[in-house]
């Protein structure tokens, strides 16, 4: 079955047995692969707190971004999702134009 015609039978109403077996592994398909990027967050943020708690002292961004091989913008997203898990972990100082991050 396409998409297409998926969302044909859908939209009019015709959910046949064969619809909703592709709908399953549409569906398994995207919480594997959500799954898997969540791990892959998670394992990133671990190398991120590691790199932090060796740097002893606020670096700013670039310094980790370099450190681990990613672009910066990735140091702000698992800097948010960090805060977000753990109540303000990391400390951001924006004062500098740049952030500083820190345990």
């Amino acid at each position: 079955m396409t998409q297409t015609e998926f969302y044909k039978n859908v939209a009019e109403g015709t959910i046949t047995d064969e619809v909703i077996d592709f709908a399953k592994v549409r569906y398994d398909k995207a919480n594997e692969k959500a799954q898997a990027i969540v791990k892959e967050q998670d394992e990133f943020d671990a190398k991120l707190i590691k790199a932090l708690e060796d740097a002893g002292e606020p670096q700013p961004g670039k310094y980790f971004a370099d450190l681990l091989d990613v672009h910066t913008s990735k140091i702000s997203a698992s800097v948010k999702r960090i805060n977000a898990k753990t109540d303000g972990l990391v400390q951001i100082d924006k004062t500098s134009g740049k952030n500083v991050y820190s345990l």
